[in-house]
């Protein structure tokens, strides 16, 4: 889906890290552009005048991906994982589409989400983050029995 879709050539991620669900993520992606053209009569915002900080990267890089190849916006990539990280820098060296387009940036303080991330007079159009994950495998199946009741 990456390749045929997203212009992706490799994609990888170390063992034991999640694997997200490509096409709800694209979706939050063309929600976030369709919030985006509200404040732009209308037009869907495409170009790298739109800044994305991604909160919470992941090994996946995912929403570069989608938000790079569909609209070509730029982003700024953040993680507390170091492993993560390098897995994204390399997808992003990996493939031409997202060079140059992807920064990475490692928060080394768990308890700040923005603090140390985000530069003075620096400003981003939006922020995105993936959905909260889990301290262990019973906690999430725990979160997902719930959903069904």
């Amino acid at each position: 889906m990456l390749k045929c879709y997203y212009n992706i050539d490799y994609w990888d991620i170390p063992q034991l890290y999640l694997c997200p669900p490509v096409p709800g993520r694209a979706d939050y992606i063309h929600y976030i552009a369709d919030l985006l053209s509200n404040r732009n009569n209308g037009i869907l915002p495409g170009g790298d005048t739109i800044k994305c900080l991604d909160i919470g990267v992941g090994a996946n890089c995912v929403y570069p991906i989608i938000g790079i190849n569909e609209y070509g916006w730029s982003f700024t990539g953040t993680d507390i994982d170091p492993l993560a990280i390098e897995s994204a820098r390399k997808i992003i060296e990996l493939n031409p589409s997202l060079k140059g387009k992807v920064e990475l940036r490692q928060q080394n303080d768990s308890k700040n989400i923005f603090q140390g991330i985000i530069k003075k007079e620096e400003h981003f159009d939006v922020t995105i983050c993936n959905p909260p994950f889990h301290a262990s495998l019973a906690e999430a199946q725990s979160g997902s029995l719930r959903k069904l009741d």
